[in-house]
């Protein structure tokens, strides 16, 4: 019984982080979209 909550605290903890992770990497696309119009479209235009 020790042995399985331990493996769900675990598998919880690296949902946790995995979820942590997903919204920096959204964060970080977002940002780099915003910076991608932003540097390209006055160039173009």
């Amino acid at each position: 019984l020790v042995l399985l909550a331990e493996e769900l605290t675990e598998i919880y903890g690296t949902l946790e982080t995995l979820q942590s992770f997903r919204k920096r990497l959204k964060k970080e696309l977002y940002a780099g979209s915003i910076h991608c119009v932003v540097t390209v479209l006055p160039s173009r235009g």
